[in-house]
């Protein structure tokens, strides 16, 4: 249960935060002055009468993280995997990076057993069904690979949770910044309350 060696729940999310350094009046300061109920009512809405009726999920991926960026959320990367019922793959996953084309790629099945998964957040937060969080810019040793991969990239911190779809599949979305000082309670709350929405359109 690696998120949960030397961890503080985060009090105001489910997300659970792997650094201590920063004060609890610092990490405050700069939450958005509106709250993360809201800014996630807006994209809810958003999803539900526009979203849902994009043409595909590469589109949709491009336009909430566009979304999420306008409610003040300082996303650089958001990555999705997702399972599917497809004959020929057996799940896909995409790529968003701040100012690029997003990147889509389609996993052949027994992916479980790659070594690029098993030794990898996705994997933990889909077994555990719970959201987990660190910071990457604090030198401290990190447990998997793409977390320091992430680190060498630029991004202090990473956020990712799972998504349990209605027939029971569990799939997973991340996020990353490279805003120093990482991101907020509130933006963290935000990813948490808009979630299940999200989940219904993909």
């Amino acid at each position: 249960r690696l998120c949960l060696t030397n961890v503080r729940a985060n009090p105001t999310s489910r997300f659970e935060e792997m650094d201590e350094s920063r004060e609890p009046a610092e990490r405050c300061s700069r939450s958005s002055p509106q709250t993360s109920a809201d800014r996630a009512a807006r994209l809810s809405k958003w999803l539900t009468q526009d979203g849902r009726f994009l043409a595909g999920n590469r589109e949709l991926l491009d336009q909430f993280c566009a979304k999420v960026i306008e409610a003040g959320v300082p996303l650089s990367r958001s990555w999705l995997h997702i399972r599917t019922l497809h004959p020929e793959f057996a799940g896909v996953s995409r790529v968003w990076r701040r100012g690029m084309q997003t990147e889509e790629r389609f996993l052949d099945f027994g992916f479980e057993t790659w070594p690029a998964y098993v030794n990898s957040p996705v994997r933990h937060v889909v077994e555990e069904r719970k959201p987990c969080r660190w910071r990457l810019n604090d030198g401290e040793p990190l447990p998997f690979p793409v977390l320091e991969e992430h680190r060498a990239a630029g991004y202090v911190d990473y956020a990712i949770a799972p998504m349990i779809f209605s027939d029971g599949r569990v799939n997973a979305i991340s996020w990353a910044t490279d805003r120093p000082g990482g991101f907020s309670d509130g933006d963290l709350r935000l990813f948490e309350e808009i979630l299940p929405t999200y989940s219904t359109v993909v």
